[in-house]
């Protein structure tokens, strides 16, 4: 359990452990001036905050020189805690950041968990829930539009659309009471309805954007499929743009997933390639097939690679269970051959079809621009968390129930009711067991 805030002064570093020009070592709570004045040598409390300030930390006890840092005061509650606080800007490396935060927890401080800092920012009232939330999704983002997604909540425009969804809801609370005292106003009636058609249809689109939210974070998972042979291979290093899957005229020659990672117009892709499935007696080739089908299981689309050289084959058409059930693309390779497959029989089956020439490196941009056009929603205004999703699914039932419920006043304000409820529990300010805690665990230490 952590502490609550008025209690402890904690500390911590909030830079990565390692090489660099320098590391912070952050303090915050009721004694981040007295126990700083002790291990600073200065009277903090009489030097002016928010301003950076230079100085040596030395151990109280023995005197010994630590470190040459700068320093930033914060007074309560013009902070990120809302506490007083200290961040000490050290050397890096690992050994001065480690030694001055030794020295600190030494004079009293006690060392802060997961989260902690942020979580004290949260029951000052510094934060909700969203913007902590987009802390995390700020150190996590994988790529730049995951990234300028993120920043929205921490500017507060993600909060405001549920702030703004929220008072839309107790707006026709305040209709419905004066349905409930003029029953003869049909009129009043309607616009209930109509409003919630409205409010339905906002969060109807937020929740579309739950799959690009998730593939922002995670990154798309796209799985190169194929029988053996047709440049699958060939296809995965185009599309890195560097050599990373070995290239033969040998079938089979892949023999494990491969995994990596691109950025398109600022979208985190992931790329696996695959072994060629066939049928074959080789323990090591049916191992291998073995982990292509669970790399297709976890797809989010799939791209199968299809031989243009040569005529459509039965063993190409058994793939497209796999394109129906996971979506994605056909991607006749080798164009720059003469060409003897049947375009028109793949395109009866539905499936959208681009041409490539993998070794020649000719129509990979199209590819990606498909693809990223394919799996993520280019609007999107909130990336949502999968706790966020959830909570806002309730409201969109207790939506369609109040509706559903028109003519029972009664019934409609109790959906109306919880629906405000499980949108404050976004926000944070409907007391829930066990849920700070959770989401200010994913949190690093120092945050």
């Amino acid at each position: 359990m952590i502490a609550r805030p008025d209690k402890e002064t904690i500390s911590a570093i909030s830079t990565p452990i390692g090489v660099g020009a320098m590391g912070i070592v952050r303090v915050s709570g009721p004694q981040a001036i007295s126990i700083g004045s002790r291990v600073l040598g200065k009277n903090l409390s009489k030097l002016e905050p928010r301003k950076a300030l230079y100085g040596f930390v030395r151990d109280p006890e023995t005197g010994n020189l630590i470190d040459e840092v700068v320093f930033i005061i914060y007074h309560a509650p013009s902070s990120y805690t809302g506490e007083d606080m200290l961040e000490i800007f050290t050397h890096g490396g690992l050994v001065a950041p480690r030694e001055v935060l030794q020295v600190l927890l030494k004079n009293g401080v006690r060392l802060a968990e997961r989260g902690e800092f942020a979580r004290r920012g949260f029951l000052n009232n510094k934060m909700d829930l969203v913007k902590a939330q987009g802390i995390i999704d700020v150190v996590d983002a994988r790529s730049q539009k995951a990234l300028f997604t993120s920043v929205y909540r921490l500017k507060g425009e993600a909060s405001e659309t549920v702030v703004s969804l929220k008072k839309k809801l107790e707006q026709i609370l305040v209709s419905l009471e004066a349905t409930v005292d003029f029953p003869e106003e049909v009129d009043e009636e309607i616009k209930v309805v109509t409003e919630l058609y409205r409010v339905a249809e906002e969060m109807e689109l937020l929740l579309k954007g739950m799959e690009t939210s998730r593939r922002l974070r995670q990154g798309l998972k796209v799985v190169i499929i194929g029988k053996t042979n047709v440049g699958k291979s060939s296809l995965y290093n185009a599309l890195l743009q560097e050599e990373r899957a070995i290239v033969t005229s040998i079938p089979g020659t892949t023999r494990d997933v491969l995994e990596s990672q691109l950025e398109y117009q600022g979208y985190p892709i992931l790329i696996y390639d695959t072994a060629g499935i066939r049928a074959t007696s080789d323990e090591i080739e049916t191992i291998s097939i073995s982990r292509t089908r669970q790399a297709v299981k976890g797809a989010d689309m799939v791209l199968l690679v299809i031989d243009a050289s040569i005529p459509l084959e039965e063993e190409d058409e058994e793939f497209f269970y796999d394109l129906k059930e996971k979506g994605g693309l056909i991607i006749l390779n080798k164009i720059d051959l003469p060409e003897k497959i049947d375009r028109e029989r793949i395109l009866s089956y539905g499936f959208s079809l681009l041409e490539t020439s993998a070794r020649m490196g000719s129509g990979i941009d199209n590819i990606l621009i498909k693809v990223v056009e394919m799996a993520f929603v280019s609007n999107l205004d909130l990336m949502l968390s999968e706790r966020e999703a959830n909570y806002l699914g309730e409201v969109l039932k207790h939506i369609r129930g109040a509706v559903e419920n028109i003519s029972t006043l009664d019934i409609v304000g109790h959906h109306l009711r919880e629906g405000v409820t499980e949108l404050r529990k976004i926000l944070g300010e409907e007391p829930i067991i066990n849920l700070t805690e959770e989401i200010f665990k994913n949190f690093c230490v120092g945050k």
